[in-house]
């Protein structure tokens, strides 16, 4: 069996598990929660790697456009975050 689909499966599987999460977020610490979305980030990078290394629509215009796109929007949405930070009171919510 080829090792990076292999890998993709354990990464979508992860994703799934930081959605799941989000969904449960007041049963968690607020520490524990936040430390596993850090995972999300190793996730898609690792599963966007495999969409540019493996995926079969990979060479076309279109999906270079949308790997493009959604790397673009991630980076700009992590680049705000630390711009802008966030609230103590939001943090404390949580906690």
């Amino acid at each position: 069996m080829p090792l990076i689909p292999c890998h993709c499966v354990f990464w979508l599987y992860t994703m799934a598990i930081v959605l799941f999460s989000s969904w449960l977020r007041r049963r968690f610490s607020y520490r524990f929660w936040r430390n596993l979305h850090y995972i999300s980030f190793v996730a898609f990078a690792l599963v966007t790697a495999h969409g540019l290394l493996a995926g079969s629509d990979s060479d076309e215009p279109w999906m270079r456009g949308v790997y493009g796109f959604a790397t673009g929007a991630i980076a700009f949405l992590v680049l705000a975050r630390m711009l802008v930070g966030v609230s103590e009171s939001s943090a404390q919510a949580y906690k």
